[in-house]
C-alpha cells in the first residue's frame, strides 16, 4: 500500500443546517426537533477535508443509518 492510499482524510456528511437565535438554542430539550431546511429526499453533501467530495443520498441500513455515493460508470 502506497502512502498515498495510507493518507487520513476527514469525511464530513452534511445532512443541512440551520440558524438560531442563543436563546432558542438554550431553550432545547430532549425531544425537540430543529428544521434544517431542505427536503428530506434529496442530496447530502459529503466533504473530504471540508471540500466538496460528492453528492450522496441517505440510506437505511437496518436501523442504522447510511450514506450511499453514487456508483461509477
Amino acid at each position: 500500500m502506497s502512502a498515498l492510499e495510507q493518507a487520513e482524510v476527514e469525511l464530513t456528511v452534511v445532512v443541512g443546517a440551520a440558524t438560531l437565535p442563543l436563546s432558542r438554542i438554550m431553550s432545547l430539550s430532549r425531544g425537540d426537533v430543529i428544521g434544517l431546511g431542505r427536503d428530506a429526499s434529496g442530496p447530502i453533501s459529503v466533504l473530504a477535508n471540508g471540500s466538496l467530495f460528492a453528492k450522496a443520498a441517505v440510506t437505511l441500513i437496518g436501523d442504522r443509518v447510511g450514506v450511499e455515493l453514487p456508483g461509477g460508470p
